[in-house]
C-alpha cells in the first residue's frame, strides 16, 4: 500500500518520523518533523502502519546531505541527515 503525502509531525524512539493517516499512526525510519513524504507501508502491528520513504515531496529544514553513501541502506545509524545541533533537540524531545 502507498500513502501519497503523509507530513510527519515529530521524532520518536529509535529514530522513525510519526505521522498520521486517516487517524492512524504511521512510523517511517529517518523521516523528520516537517517532511512531506511519499509512503510504502511495509507492515501494519497493532493499529499502527510502518512504512518507508518512496519519495520526499517537501524536505523538513532539518534535514540535511549526508556524507556516507550507504544511509538509509546499511542502517547503522539514524541520525546522520540531521545537523548534530538539531541532533540534540530532537532527542530532548523525545
Amino acid at each position: 500500500m502507498t500513502i501519497p503525502e503523509l507530513t510527519i509531525e515529530k521524532v520518536v524512539y529509535q529514530g522513525y518520523g510519526l505521522g498520521f493517516y486517516n487517524s492512524k499512526p504511521v512510523f517511517v525510519l529517518n523521516a523528520l518533523p516537517g517532511d512531506d513524504l511519499e509512503i510504502e507501508v511495509t507492515s501494519e502491528r497493532k493499529g499502527a502502519f510502518f512504512g518507508r520513504i518512496n519519495k520526499i515531496i517537501r524536505s523538513s529544514p532539518l534535514r540535511i546531505e549526508t556524507a556516507c553513501p550507504v544511509f538509509g541502506i546499511c542502517g547503522g545509524c539514524d541520525w546522520l541527515n540531521v545537523s548534530y545541533q538539531d541532533q540534540l533537540t530532537l532527542k530532548n524531545g523525545i
